[in-house]
């Protein structure tokens, strides 16, 4: 009896709750009155967050009246306001973070190494919404790992520790994790803040890892090698489906004939290992998926083939960016500025070549004198980052940029 009476009274407790209930527009701007791009706006007490479009702007919705605002962001102030129910549109304006560490333009010199004062192990590091995500550790045996965030200059915001990362990975729908022994977690970063999910088995970042290409609407690819490495097939499996089905699949016919001939030396586990690092070394065809067209460079052929969705071959280009056998199996993308680039290295320089997809030949080569050793290249933003081991007692392993201008880089 005492319930059938409380419920009513529940109910229009909460209807009256969710009639309270206001969405908010608004958009968050610098001092120049030019829109802020990514700017968190987060619910105090909660864990609901939204973000601004490249313009700005923004909508929150389910915001109550005395609700109060933290909009953040890494390059600027915070700032708080309390819910309005009268004011249905939000302009905020924030101001700069000043910091201790002096600025450096990259274009004072041509490679500059980031965080230059802070001796530091960098053991991985993703380009995500804009910024830089490291692992590192300030020196190499060091057993206190940390996640660091910061500007594309180096100037850092957030950071949390770490147990043991494995590395870092950032998956075809932008989502960023990390690994340790036997666990995973997906990261998120709000401003000065940074949370982690629940933990999840670490097979399943190493599958996503190493096999989820890229998604396309509600589909899957996954790539696979087989025969020894020589094969590699492009999968794809839509929401509907139990199953995958084969989308692309390239194959060096040469090695499956170097197969034939039988086993190398003794055959031991040594020459094994040898024979799958060395004599089958995993063939690559990396493959960028767009709305319309397939873009994939085939290093088996060296050529860069065009495709249309359902698989048709719509042209090839031969590959003439570099010499045959100076050429790197590689490429990185700009996703800024929609560039393509290879790598290749000759007489000990490492020289990255913008590739003009259409012809296959090259449209600028930038070469980096006095770093022969460089790992985990990426290009963002006409901005070339990478890793480079100063062999200091192999204590540190740090990040550099270089804008990809028209001049020789490095020193």
């Amino acid at each position: 009896m005492i319930m059938s009476k409380l419920l009513p009274f529940l109910f229009l407790l909460l209807s009256g709750i969710f009639l309270n209930a206001q969405s908010i527009n608004g958009r968050v701007v610098n001092t120049d009155g030019k829109g802020i791009s990514s700017a968190h706006i987060r619910i105090q007490g909660t864990t609901k967050g939204f973000l601004t479009d490249p313009e700005g702007y923004f909508t929150i919705t389910e915001v109550y009246d005395g609700d109060v605002l933290v909009i953040s962001h890494l390059n600027y102030e915070n700032y708080t306001v309390t819910a309005d129910p009268e004011e249905k549109y939000l302009r905020v304006m924030m101001i700069p973070k000043t910091y201790n560490l002096i600025g450096i333009s990259i274009y004072d010199k041509p490679v500059v190494c980031l965080i230059p004062d802070t001796p530091l192990f960098i053991t991985d590091y993703e380009i995500w919404n804009g910024q830089l995500v490291l692992t590192a550790n300030k020196m190499r045996k060091s057993n206190q790992p940390r996640l660091i965030f910061m500007n594309m200059d180096g100037m850092i915001g957030a950071s949390a520790e770490l147990n043991k990362p494995e590395g870092l990975f950032k998956d075809p729908l932008n989502n960023l994790y990390y690994a340790s022994g036997e666990d995973a977690w997906q990261i998120f970063n709000y401003g000065d803040t940074v949370f982690f999910s629940q933990p999840f088995d670490a097979e399943l970042y190493r599958d996503a890892e190493n096999h989820w290409a890229e998604s396309i609407g509600d589909s899957i690819i996954f790539s696979y090698h087989y025969y020894r490495n020589q094969g590699l097939g492009y999968f794809l499996k839509t929401e509907e489906s139990d199953s995958a089905r084969e989308w692309f699949s390239f194959v060096d016919e040469d090695a499956l004939d170097r197969m034939s001939w039988g086993g190398f030396f003794d055959n031991n586990q040594f020459d094994q290992r040898f024979a799958e690092q060395i004599v089958y070394k995993p063939i690559q065809v990396p493959m960028y998926f767009f709305e319309d067209s397939i873009v994939a460079f085939n290093f088996i052929t060296n050529e860069i083939e065009f495709y249309r969705h359902n698989g048709e071959l719509i042209r090839t280009v031969e590959m003439q960016y570099a010499y045959k056998n100076k050429m790197e199996d590689e490429i990185y993308y700009d996703e800024v500025y929609k560039k393509f680039y290879g790598r290749e290295i000759r007489n000990g320089r490492n020289s990255l070549i913008e590739i003009n997809i259409n012809t296959g030949l090259p449209v600028e080569t930038y070469t980096f004198k006095g770093y022969p050793h460089i790992e985990n290249l990426q290009v963002y933003g006409n901005e070339l980052f990478f890793i480079y081991k100063d062999y200091a007692g192999d204590e540190y392993r740090r990040l550099y940029k270089s804008p990809l201008i028209k001049q020789s880089a490095g020193l």
